[in-house]
């Protein structure tokens, strides 16, 4: 697909900047009048105007959109406003399916993945967990973060619950958390990341970013990933990596197909993206091509996001989702950790000599043999084979 979407690239002007985007319909019948309906919402823009053409034997409108007529301040928050206005003046079921970007446009990601790397020191998958407490207090809710690290975990995230609420203020959370981040490693020597969750109105977003930077906080969450809301972080001051939740298949981003919207996160800024883990949701090669829009290269200077698996992840899945997808990702982990019939400790226990295990080239049954943990956890959720995923 990538190969005949740079050929029709090269149809346009050459001298002539330009984003190239695939419309896919599900009526090829519709494709003429879709292209049609899309011409005229582009047209009359107040500048340089998109050109639309279809794809000879295929249902696909293309759309090329003039670097010129994109916001230099936020271009992923204009395009996404340019290609929602296109999605919708068709009156048939259709997705916007690829994304091809000329070089100096976009920044994306200010962390990234070699930056999320630098932080935690790990080279293969990141061990994430859902952070869940009993208590609403803010200090039990750090301490929750500093057992599951000292246990094995590389990365804490905020369940999409806690805001800026008056019983658990984010200022109290973060201060908070960045003293469980240095108790970590002064005790068992790891660096690890406190992902806080900073969903609010606009006008208040970059309140709570400032406070989170100002705590040393490493990671932003965003539970309701808008394309404006991470661009406007990437693009601030603070230095913070910003985790998307539900990511690449979002229901606020199902305009999109998972492998378009992961590039337009990775354009916006996210550095981390979920997407499903092996076996959930979408099939091996829909997966494999949300990777792929985060992993590979999109323009010089783009640097690359981290997917973040979820869905269904537990210890006997992780020999898979490594098998099949690579040491470039988070596994995130929440049900298989607080669900282990020993607690959450032995939860990220479990998670980690499997995980573990994984790295070596030991299976999984081997593995099992050796920690107590680990069997509890095999006895309860099972083992995913890469048989099972298709």
């Amino acid at each position: 697909m990538i190969k005949e979407f740079l050929r029709i690239s090269e149809l346009g002007d050459e001298n002539t900047a330009e984003i190239v985007v695939i419309i896919s319909l599900e009526d090829p019948k519709a494709v003429d009048r879709a292209a049609s309906r899309v011409q005229d919402a582009l047209t009359d823009v107040g500048g340089p105007a998109p050109k639309v053409d279809v794809r000879e034997g295929r249902p696909d409108v293309v759309v090329r959109v003039p670097v010129d007529l994109i916001d230099a301040s936020a271009p992923a928050t204009h395009l996404a406003q340019i290609l929602k206005e296109a999605v919708r003046s068709i009156p048939s079921e259709c997705q916007v399916s690829s994304i091809e970007i000329p070089p100096d446009v976009f920044v994306g990601p200010k962390v990234g993945l070699q930056g999320i790397r630098k932080l935690t020191g790990t080279r293969g998958p990141l061990l994430g967990v859902v952070i869940r407490s009993e208590s609403s207090e803010p200090f039990d809710q750090a301490k929750r973060f500093y057992e599951l690290a000292v246990a094995g975990a590389d990365m804490g995230v905020e369940t999409p619950f806690l805001l800026d609420q008056q019983f658990s203020p984010l200022s109290a959370r973060v201060s908070h958390a960045a003293d469980m981040i240095d108790r970590v490693r002064e005790e068992v020597g790891r660096r690890v990341i406190y992902a806080v969750s900073v969903d609010t109105k606009s006008d208040a977003l970059m309140g709570l970013v400032e406070s989170a930077a100002d705590a040393e906080i490493p990671c932003v969450a965003l539970g309701s990933p808008t394309i404006e809301s991470v661009e406007a972080i990437a693009r601030s001051e603070y230095k913070v990596a910003i985790y998307v939740r539900g990511g690449a298949v979002d229901p606020g981003l199902s305009w999109m197909s998972p492998e378009a919207a992961a590039t337009l996160l990775r354009l916006a800024g996210a550095d981390i993206v979920e997407r499903p883990s092996a076996g959930w949701k979408l099939k091996k090669d829909e997966i494999s091509s949300i990777n792929s829009s985060l992993l590979e290269k999109l323009a010089e200077g783009v640097r690359k996001s981290l997917p973040a698996a979820v869905g269904a992840v537990h210890p006997g899945s992780v020999e898979t989702n490594v098998m099949l997808f690579g040491t470039d990702q988070v596994l995130m982990f929440d049900e298989s950790i607080y669900g282990h019939p020993w607690g959450c400790r032995s939860g990220v226990m479990a998670a980690r000599a499997a995980l573990d295990a994984a790295l070596r080239g030991e299976g999984f049954f081997e593995a099992v043999e050796g920690s107590e943990e680990l069997k509890l956890a095999a006895d309860r959720w099972g083992y995913l084979s890469p048989d099972e995923v298709s």
